[in-house]
């Protein structure tokens, strides 16, 4: 009986181990005991080519006004959104979040201060793209 637990567990890691990785997840990055979460390279080119094609009609958080100098320092990755910035986000566009790698669970893409952001569920910023830059 023991014999048959030793032989599932082994079988059960080399399965594991040889599952390849999603290639559509946002990337992870391991540090000393947190996992830091970003947008990749390819979702940095998706949004400033979907902001460029749409910036004449931009959605509210992304539009030219909502770009203000104070909030720079406010969004920035490991701070938290404050209540009153929390009031101006608003979620990404489905057409481009649909193009975008899909955030990891507790995690998602929101439109800020012109800035499309990767925030976790207490409004802690993981990652931001300026998309017109």
């Amino acid at each position: 009986m023991k014999a048959k637990w030793i032989i599932f567990s082994v079988m059960a890691v080399l399965l594991a181990s040889s599952i390849p990785q999603a290639s559509g997840q946002t990337r992870r990055r391991k540090t000393d005991q947190n996992q830091q979460v970003q947008y990749n390279d390819q979702d940095r080119q998706t949004a400033k080519d979907w902001y460029n094609q749409n910036r004449d009609h931009a959605p509210a958080g992304l539009r030219e006004e909502d770009r203000k100098p104070e909030y720079e320092q406010r969004i920035q990755p490991g701070v938290v959104l404050d209540r009153n910035l929390r009031r101006e986000v608003h979620p990404v566009p489905p057409e481009l979040a649909r193009k975008l790698s899909r955030p990891p669970r507790g995690y998602r893409h929101v439109a800020v201060g012109g800035q499309i952001v990767l925030v976790d569920s207490k409004y802690h910023v993981h990652d931001a793209i300026h998309p017109e830059r």
